[in-house]
């Protein structure tokens, strides 16, 4: 074990030389981030009309991309579930989008204007959508469903369900307006093409074709469309349902047509491995097209066609551009390191990854306006290897631990000299029996509960065990007053009758408090007033809620907010006025000042983990990047992001964009900044 930390001791040393990284100010035009999604890539659509390509993942985004440049045009969080699909509208800077049901929620579909980040309307979808376009002049916004009534129409400026297309015919996989919006085209799974008086629901013309096709696209001009089956691909006269020809390709994946309607792409996998086929198309007939570009690997997902490029994504979010003149353009990549947990103290951040602790000092931490001229890094082993929490300390000591849902993985604590990164003690082996789900710091020493539900208050000099505690399904415990804990359970267990519990610190006397929720994941003590915050899933509603609980055995209780969903990611901290902040309901920080609740400004990224000091409101986003607010003014001051990618003398490449367009970076940072035209 000794010979150990002396090994972690050297290799910290030899990480800690990178000690400030200067930056430098782009004030002159307003900056945007030059990174990919932070998740899987979903898809690509280009828009031949605005010129631009937009992609969608399951970071819940829609990116907006110039195609020449690859630099960022836009970005559009519409939530923080997948999106599956989305459509544009015509003309207008309109974009539908489809949200995956997710958590006890159903699949979204909302409409959002791009430019302004604004949503126009939103409503629920209870079955798949198979298919998801506006009408060719965007009066309409349609889906079809897997349902027997397939077709669904909408006012596409309010949501407003219409009367159209409403009786029962079978599943639509795929459908197309005509450009007067008089008529609507139908494929079926069957095999079968209908014509449609769109507002009367009459029949015009039924066409036979081939069953099963999927992906279908349809030419530019509306005369031809082309799907894929287990045969490969096939060519359809929509005027005559004839085939007009077939191309033998297995494990077709994606089509996508060219802007001019003269060439059709198909991403395909064999083996495992992806690959693109090109074909000229002459309006009946396919030919084989060499491409000469170098494939970015072998794990592609997505693809779309614009004016002079096809544009792929892979399963690492990264987005590229294949140029016909034979070159291969990286356009953006997710370059963002993954953050597993941070710790604010003054002018101080900690934020942990797998493989190292890196500490910040800035003035942008501290100062009252969010500004800064400087950021300092120290980068250390972490000693785990593994996520770690973190957690500072008096004086100049960083309490690092080692998490995991693995129960069979015990829990660690290290403490770390945060200047030198110098391992200046540690927990020994066997002190914890399973993974750590929670460490605290309280008046009484450190809080830390097991996933055996084995909670414990522990000397932060020695780690000597002060009081302890054993309950089946605890997640968390606080200190509540002099002689007070109160404890969270994940469930109902052993003879307690709630999820919540008062223990006696002194005697472990324990007491049930009355709570109808099925399991509690969160504490905060309002020291205050005398209260208790809690979030808990409902036990019947598969609601998420936010309850404050007051009175002389805090028997009184009030919900304070409602997320009608599963939130278990959701996070409480207080300001030094005592206001409360929350991030349940995924899109923004709420607080609430025991008068009414608002929200703080709306972010680009998805807030997780709080933190509070002094005038400010820090968030660790699901993107790993965190963004900090004024508590009085509850707007943001600025976001911060870190890269993979090491500076020549040492540290991160890192980016502060402030609330007034600014960017500090490092020098490799500065390459992660794009202007905004």
């Amino acid at each position: 074990m000794k010979k150990l930390l002396l090994v972690v001791v050297l290799a910290c040393f030899l990480l800690s030389c990178s000690s400030l990284t200067p930056g430098l100010f782009a004030t002159e035009q307003a900056q945007r981030l030059l990174s990919s999604h932070s998740a899987p890539v979903a898809g690509l659509l280009y828009d031949r009309v605005k010129d631009l390509v937009f992609s969608w993942g399951d970071d819940g985004t829609i990116r907006i991309w110039d195609p020449e440049s690859g630099n960022p045009r836009g970005l559009l969080r519409s939530g923080h579930r997948p999106v599956l699909k989305i459509a544009l509208h015509p003309a207008r800077t309109q974009v539908a989008v489809l949200e995956a049901g997710e958590g006890g929620l159903p699949a979204a579909l909302s409409v959002w204007d791009y430019e302004l980040g604004r949503q126009l309307f939103t409503l629920p979808v209870q079955e798949q959508v198979l298919c998801l376009d506006y009408s060719s002049q965007g009066s309409y916004l349609i889906y079809s469903r897997a349902d027997y009534a397939s077709m669904v129409v909408l006012d596409s400026r309010t949501g407003r369900k219409l009367n159209y297309l409403n009786q029962g015919f079978g599943i639509v996989s795929f459908f197309v307006t005509s450009r007067n919006e008089n008529n609507l085209m139908t494929y079926q799974p069957s095999g079968a093409i209908n014509y449609w008086d769109f507002r009367t629901g009459k029949s015009l013309k039924k066409l036979s074709t081939s069953a099963g096709l999927s992906d279908v696209r349809i030419s530019p001009n509306l005369r031809f469309m082309i799907g894929h089956n287990a045969g490969g691909l096939e060519v359809v006269d929509l005027l005559t349902g004839a085939v007009t020809d077939r191309e033998m390709l297995a494990g077709v994946r994606e089509l996508a047509f060219s802007s001019q309607g003269n060439e059709i792409v198909a991403l395909r996998e064999s083996g495992g491995a992806t690959s693109l086929s090109r074909f000229y198309f002459n309006d009946r007939t396919l030919f084989r097209l060499g491409l000469n570009n170098e494939l970015p690997g072998t794990d592609l997902c997505c693809l779309a066609y614009g004016n002079s490029s096809i544009y792929v994504a892979d399963r690492e979010s990264a987005l590229y551009a294949l140029r016909l003149d034979g070159s291969t353009e990286l356009l953006a990549r997710n370059s963002l390191l993954v953050l597993d947990d941070y710790a604010i103290q003054g002018d101080s951040m900690a934020v942990s990854t797998a493989e190292r602790i890196i500490v910040f000092t800035s003035d942008f931490l501290s100062s009252q306006q969010g500004r800064g001229t400087t950021l300092k890094q120290r980068v250390f082993v972490n000693p785990f290897s593994a996520p770690a929490g973190l957690l500072f300390l008096s004086g100049r000591e960083l309490l690092v631990w080692k998490k995991g849902d693995n129960a069979s993985q015990p829990g660690r604590l290290v403490v770390m000299n945060r200047d030198s990164g110098r391992i200046l003690r540690s927990s020994k082996e066997g002190t914890f029996g399973t993974s750590l789900v929670q460490v605290e710091r309280s008046d009484y020493g450190l809080i830390t509960v097991e996933k055996s539900g084995r909670c414990r208050i522990l000397n932060p000099d020695s780690f000597t065990t002060i009081f302890e505690y054993d309950s089946p399904g605890m997640n968390r415990l606080i200190a509540a007053g002099e002689e007070s804990l109160i404890g969270a359970k994940s469930g109902l267990a052993g003879l307690d009758r709630s999820p919540l519990l008062h223990i006696n610190r002194l005697t472990g006397e324990t007491v049930s408090l009355t709570d109808s929720s099925l399991f509690l994941y969160d504490l905060l003590f309002d020291s205050k007033n005398r209260g208790l915050y809690s979030l808990g899933v409902g036990r019947m509603s598969g609601e998420t809620l936010l309850r404050y609980r007051f009175g002389e055995g805090l028997e009184k209780q009030r919900t304070i907010f409602t997320f009608r969903g599963e939130d278990l990611s959701a996070d409480l901290t207080a300001d030094e006025n005592g206001r409360l902040y929350t991030s349940l309901g995924w899109r923004s920080v709420q607080v609430w000042d025991r008068g009414r609740l608002n929200q703080l400004e709306l972010s680009l990224g998805v807030p997780r983990r709080l933190e509070s000091s002094g005038h400010m409101i820090y968030a660790l986003n699901r993107d790993s990047s965190v963004t900090v607010w004024d508590t009085n003014s509850r707007r943001i001051l600025l976001t911060f992001y870190l890269f993979r990618e090491r500076e020549p003398a040492g540290g991160h490449a890192w980016v502060v964009l402030t609330a007034r367009g600014e960017a500090l970076a490092s020098p490799l940072g500065r390459n992660y900044l794009a202007a905004v035209e």
